[in-house]
């Protein structure tokens, strides 16, 4: 179980409890599970995502996995990061044995590939997750997964390119490609634009209420919006960043 470091609780036990109560809820869990019980104490450590600009490698240390921050902000997933760059870092250190340099320029040719492999796929990633964080705009996010889902339902290579994507199993650049983009357009004109006149035409009633209820969200929007003039300039502001940052990687890749 991860939870952000900023909404942590004061209480610690509660994170115990919350995890105890989710492995005994969980249908899945249990059966996996079966007759086994806890042994030992729960513990949890704090774990960072990656920094383009945090140092990984010095004279004669390199980071690999969980220290280095290879840690995939959208999935929270890293396991596969740290056999990445252990197979990196193995072919930087081969390579620094047979020169005996083991000087931090040497190697930060173990730092190149780290950013060259996995820098654009973590700077999309984390852009993502900034959108996501504007709690005043969770309708627009709820709409937008409930169209990723009903594509899903009909398309058998969509649905795998998400759960791939929230599993950690494929990069998240793999939702840029045009086919998956169009996809995506396709299903959701379809459920603002098809739905809603079958749903008129059949459930009138249903219908006004379920504009009814658009026009009090977009109202809350621009509410909240209002109020927190500030709260919501951070957020555009962070959304910016990252976004140059990911400018930043398919620009330099166009270079390469």
């Amino acid at each position: 179980m991860a939870m952000v470091s900023a909404t942590i609780p004061q209480n610690t036990r509660h994170i115990s409890k919350m995890l105890t109560e989710h492995i005994g809820n969980n249908a899945d869990i249990k059966e996996r599970i079966g007759p086994g019980k806890i042994s030992g104490k729960i513990a949890g450590w704090p774990l960072v995502f990656y920094n383009s600009e945090s140092r990984i490698t010095a004279n004669r240390v390199l980071l690999v996995g969980d220290a280095a921050g290879l840690i995939n902000p959208l999935s929270g997933d890293g396991i596969q990061y740290a056999l990445l760059s252990a197979r990196w870092a193995s072919e930087t250190l081969d390579a620094a044995i047979t020169r005996n340099d083991f000087s931090e320029v040497r190697l930060n040719t173990y730092r190149e590939k780290v950013d060259q492999e996995l820098g654009f796929d973590f700077a999309l990633s984390n852009m993502l997750v900034q959108f996501s964080r504007n709690k005043t705009l969770t309708p627009v996010w709820m709409s937008i997964l409930r169209i990723m889902i009903a594509r899903s339902k009909d398309d058998p290579a969509y649905a795998d390119t998400i759960a791939g994507i929230f599993e950690g199993t494929y990069p998240s650049h793999q939702a840029l490609n045009l086919p998956f983009i169009l996809k995506t357009l396709l299903q959701g004109g379809k459920e603002m634009a098809v739905a809603p006149l079958s749903e008129l035409w059949n459930n009138p009633a249903g219908f006004a209420r379920s504009k009814s209820e658009l026009s009090d969200t977009v109202m809350q929007i621009l509410k909240n919006i209002k109020n927190d003039p500030k709260d919501q300039a951070r957020w555009l502001l962070n959304v910016t960043r990252s976004g140059i940052s990911v400018a930043g990687h398919i620009l330099g890749s166009l270079g390469r």
